[in-house]
């Protein structure tokens, strides 16, 4: 087992790669944000990394315009998120908060599909109001022990906590990138060319493994 941190600075992603790689490793995982997931993707592409699987939580490919910048580049990388197109008519208000939030957008340099964020910022919205007012509370450990103790309605489902403050029930999907093209935002409004791996009960796709196989 191999681990690997860098420098803030770091742009040029290819040598932290090709140390990994020196290491023959079956799994590459990376904790990334955005400007360094996309460093990341170019620099794997770049010096031919070639794990079995390759991905981990790359939070910075979670805009569709870094996804459309990048291509097929992505193609096989397994990465962890909130929320997939295709889960969306399993979370009963989700379909309403995203047309909302796209009017919105609209024009301006944000996500302009708001997958990832929307619904679940929403949702935090709606578990505060729902605490503030089954508690009768402003204060914080008051509300606390409410969010311990209740499950809430919300427009991603229902949401409990356990008493470590963690959801009860993970809540996460687990995708794979697989026949992305060259530039276009539109390929990622279905979730076509990133199927859900996980959990079961939304799955739409299998995985391509190794990751080599899906980067031919």
């Amino acid at each position: 087992m191999h681990e690997q941190s860098y420098p803030a600075s770091t742009t040029d992603f290819a040598a932290v790669l090709r140390t990994a790689q020196a290491t023959d490793a079956d799994v590459v995982f990376v904790a990334a944000l955005q400007s360094d997931s996309v460093g990341i993707v170019r620099a794997a592409k770049q010096i031919g990394l070639s794990p079995k699987i390759f991905g981990g939580a790359m939070l910075g490919l979670e805009p569709i315009s870094a996804k459309a910048r990048l291509g097929p580049a992505l193609d096989g990388i397994v990465i962890v998120g909130n929320l997939a197109p295709q889960s969306i008519p399993h979370f009963p208000g989700a379909a309403n908060v995203l047309e909302r939030y796209r009017a919105l957008a609209a024009g301006h340099p944000v996500d302009q599909f708001g997958f990832e964020v929307a619904p679940f910022a929403y949702a935090a919205g709606q578990i505060l109001a729902q605490a503030v007012e089954g508690s009768g509370s402003l204060e914080s450990d008051t509300l606390a022990e409410y969010m311990h103790e209740h499950k809430f309605d919300t427009v991603v489902g229902p949401i409990e906590y356990g008493r470590n403050g963690e959801w009860n029930e993970a809540r996460t999907v687990v995708t794979q990138f697989q026949h992305v093209s060259d530039d276009s935002s539109d390929q990622f409004s279905d979730g076509k060319v990133q199927p859900i791996l996980w959990p079961q009960q939304h799955k739409t796709g299998n995985l391509i493994y190794p990751y080599s196989s899906a980067q031919r």
